[in-house]
């Protein structure tokens, strides 16, 4: 886990593995942030009640290795939320 860190010229993000924000956040199963990933990578393959378009907004990418912007997630539930309220 990459700690947040603020200088006089930017906010480093907060930065986990999959696994580690499921730790973190025990709420969400490390199989359902997995499952919100491939599906954010697939949108022919809808899952109901997940909506996960603009979540690639929330993944870093470093060869390999998938990151969570944690505020970027967070921002992400919010607004799906909203618009899943708006669209019922």
């Amino acid at each position: 886990m990459v700690a947040a860190v603020h200088t006089d010229w930017t906010v480093v993000p907060v930065l986990m593995t999959v696994k580690d924000f499921a730790a973190k956040h025990s709420v969400f199963k490390e199989a359902t942030i997995r499952d919100i990933i491939f599906r954010s990578q697939h949108p022919e393959s809808p899952r109901p009640g997940w909506d996960a378009r603009g979540f690639d907004q929330v993944l870093v990418r470093c060869g390999r290795k998938v990151l969570i912007n944690e505020t970027a997630f967070f921002s992400w539930l919010s607004a799906s939320q909203k618009a899943r309220a708006h669209d019922e």
